[in-house]
């Protein structure tokens, strides 16, 4: 019977713990087993190369977090200015929508005090032409009373006994009774005419132009601009608190009527619309660099438990 054990060579152990790397030959057993502070580097090439994956990963995710925080910074920074210009943006909106409405009033009050002003003047006429009927009315008993004091004097003197007593004598007297009564009437009848007349004068002067209420209102319309036209305004006045806008710009309100043609309100516009596109932009670059720092972060837990699985030292243990 034939032989069919085959023979074989031993081969010696320490030939399995030799390999070429690079132009060097590695002892896998004593590259294991020996660690050099100064050389991080080991004999397998997938734990090295993972290595300095990792090592480059790790730079760029310093260098992704710097990023990320710098974009949220900015993210905060112009979020919170165009939020501030918003706000001032929507107050000044509302000022010129309530600057309408006290125009509007003042259009009506304005009208109400022309008809309070022209009614004034005709009461003054009116008191004035009664005045004058007053004192003529008195003018006239004056010359009545003129009259009687003749005609009893002219009785007097004729000495007659017919018209010296009788009813002649008594219808004058009661007559002259009733005279007096009305003459006694003057005194205050006048006081009140010119009072009248004083209280209309007063009210026409506080009231009416130039220099009373229905003025002041005038000037007020002036101020606010109330009677000008929003497409032939310039504002050749008012600027910009800020030619550029900066962390060390200080916003002042600068109030110009009419509120939606003022220079004013431009330059708030106009930056809140550059902040508010600044802040978009922050927003996606933010985004943008989150995304990256994840995915780096995801990468470099991957090339970690990559290392520690191939890691020679625990794997030649």
């Amino acid at each position: 019977m034939a032989n069919t054990f085959t023979e074989y060579e031993i081969v010696p152990i320490d030939n399995w713990t030799e390999y070429s790397q690079g132009d060097r030959r590695v002892d896998l057993k004593k590259c294991c087993m020996h660690e050099n502070p100064d050389d991080q580097k080991c004999c397998d090439c997938c734990y090295d190369e993972w290595s300095n994956q990792l090592n480059e990963k790790q730079k760029e995710y310093g260098t992704l977090v710097e990023n990320a925080a710098q974009a949220q910074a900015s993210l905060i920074f112009y979020k919170g200015r165009r939020d501030g210009l918003k706000k001032w943006l929507d107050d000044l909106t509302q000022l010129e929508d309530y600057t309408a409405d006290i125009c509007d009033q003042f259009d009506l009050i304005i009208s109400q005090v022309d008809k309070i002003c022209y009614s004034a003047g005709n009461t003054v006429k009116a008191v004035e032409i009664l005045f004058c009927m007053v004192r003529d009315f008195y003018s006239q008993i004056d010359e009545v009373k003129k009259y009687y004091e003749a005609v009893m004097s002219c009785i007097k003197k004729l000495n007659s006994s017919v018209l010296g007593s009788g009813g002649v004598i008594k219808c004058l007297e009661m007559y002259y009774e009733k005279l007096d009564a009305v003459i006694k009437t003057r005194e205050d009848l006048v006081k009140q005419v010119m009072e009248a007349i004083r209280l209309a004068n007063m009210l026409r002067q506080d009231v009416c132009s130039p220099f009373g209420l229905s003025y002041i209102f005038q000037e007020w319309q002036y101020i606010l601009k109330c009677n000008v036209s929003d497409s032939s305004y310039v504002d050749d006045k008012s600027q910009g608190s800020c030619s550029d806008i900066d962390d060390k710009c200080i916003i002042y309100p600068q109030l110009t009527f009419p509120i939606g043609k003022s220079k004013y309100k431009s330059w708030v516009q106009t930056r809140f619309t550059d902040d508010d596109k600044a802040a978009k932009d922050a927003a996606a670059l933010y985004l943008s660099e989150s995304k990256k720092k994840e995915a780096i972060s995801a990468s470099i837990n991957s090339l970690k438990e990559a290392v520690s699985a191939v890691d020679p030292k625990e794997r030649c243990k």
